[in-house]
């Protein structure tokens, strides 16, 4: 069954491209979604966040042994 608010804007039952990069989002996708997806898109939240903070652990080390190496 479609959301009146949904039927009423024209969406399709899958999302354009340009919706998603929009982030238009129909209401009834949401109440149809999967708790699993909620996981995987915390996990990858927390796995950019980790590879984030190893990126600048790494950067901030070169640059120390720079400084260090030019003193």
């Amino acid at each position: 069954m479609m959301c009146p608010a949904a039927s009423q804007k024209g969406y399709s039952p899958l999302l354009s491209r340009r919706e998603k990069n929009l982030g238009i989002v129909p209401e009834r996708i949401f109440k149809k979604r999967n708790p699993s997806y909620l996981i995987s898109d915390i996990s990858s939240v927390f796995h950019s966040l980790l590879k984030y903070i190893s990126t600048s652990m790494k950067m901030t080390t070169y640059l120390f042994n720079e400084v260090r190496n030019f003193i």
